[in-house]
């Protein structure tokens, strides 16, 4: 009978271990996603994202690489105001219920006041992460500028099509592994 306990009791020791080092784990890594103003806090990792609103393509015209990044950008600064480094990616969240448009034709450029710049690529280029690996010193704060227009060369078909995406942040206290 002792034994029976002495098992139980181990196991459940066990069991809480590994939920608490989940939930360490959990809490220590956050997915940024908004639409103003967000702000994020675990022990001293903390990551403030500011966005404007929905990245929203709906019955664009084709124009130039040049033209595109004419128009005005959509902006958006993430900066670090924890104690520690923060490791952060950049990625797209599509509007999956209404993209009607091929991500093939949506041309883009990211570029960041920290001298990040993509080129002019196009979406259909990246899965969800358009800028991995970097990290922020305590303090520190980056302004991104995001330029997205449909190609010049799209036909017809393009026509009364719609893309829409929100700009996701994800961050963490330790470097991201190598991909």
């Amino acid at each position: 009978m002792k034994r029976k306990k002495a098992i139980i009791l181990s196991v459940t020791i066990v069991l809480l271990c590994i939920c608490t080092l989940g939930i360490s784990f959990g809490y220590l890594t956050k997915t940024i996603r908004g639409t103003k103003s967000l702000s994020i806090v675990a022990g001293t990792l903390k990551i403030d994202f500011q966005d404007s609103n929905l990245i929203n393509l709906t019955n664009s015209e084709p124009m130039s690489d040049k033209k595109g990044q004419g128009v005005t950008p959509y902006t958006f600064t993430i900066t670090n105001t924890g104690n520690i480094v923060v490791y952060y990616q950049v990625g797209f969240e599509d509007d999956t219920m209404n993209n009607t448009l091929n991500t093939s034709l949506v041309r883009m450029r990211l570029t960041g006041d920290n001298g990040y710049d993509s080129g002019v690529v196009t979406r259909s280029s990246f899965d969800d992460i358009i800028l991995n690996r970097q990290s922020m010193e305590v303090g520190e704060s980056v302004t991104f500028q995001l330029w997205m227009w449909l190609d010049q060369n799209a036909d017809n078909s393009a026509q009364g099509t719609t893309y829409q995406t929100k700009i996701v942040v994800n961050g963490q206290s330790s470097p991201y592994k190598a991909e």
